[in-house]
């Protein structure tokens, strides 16, 4: 990442730019008991994306500059903006979920977020303190199973064994 901040104006106008990127690669292998797995038709299991590692690499941008004017002793502006989006793939099973699943649970699950602040500070006298404060943000979510070909069209059924389970994920798809 990167932080860049100075004055524009002496005393008067400021700027700080701030970035931040995260980037992890994860891993985990779906698996299921060898005697169990010997019970299903080898087909049907590459049928659903067979069982094996899975990539579930993880990525996460930040980005937030801000700028402050003090028009005088008394008054003053700031305003700053706030951007976040993540995105993981291979989502919903593996580490902090299960590892029993086939390759076809899977999802893909992207976060974007941004929020806007600004606020007006006056000093009235000694005593008196005014603020206008605006801020405005907007959050999406969303969680769409690997083999989903859109947002809205669904993918195999769910299959649920004592031993396994295939097909789309009950966690998809989501959006907020």
């Amino acid at each position: 990442g990167a932080t860049v901040g100075a004055p524009i104006v002496r005393d008067k106008s400021f700027f700080f730019v701030t970035y931040e990127r995260v980037q992890e690669d994860f891993n985990s292998i779906l698996a299921i008991d060898p005697a169990a797995e010997a019970l299903f038709d080898p087909a049907f299991i590459d049928s659903h994306g067979g069982f094996g590692p899975i990539e579930q690499p993880f990525t996460r941008n930040y980005f937030t500059p801000k700028f402050t004017q003090q028009f005088s002793a008394n008054n003053r502006l700031d305003v700053r903006y706030a951007l976040e989006n993540n995105k993981r793939d291979g989502d919903q099973v593996g580490d902090g979920f299960t590892f029993n699943d086939s390759l076809d649970r899977a999802a893909f699950q992207t976060n974007d977020l941004w929020s806007i602040l600004g606020r007006m500070q006056t000093l009235v006298g000694t005593a008196g303190f005014n603020e206008f404060v605006f801020q405005a943000s907007d959050f999406s979510n969303i969680i769409q199973g690997v083999g989903q070909p859109d947002f809205y069209t669904p993918d195999t059924p769910t299959l649920t064994y004592p031993s396994a389970t295939f097909g789309q994920n009950g966690n998809t798809p989501q959006e907020t």
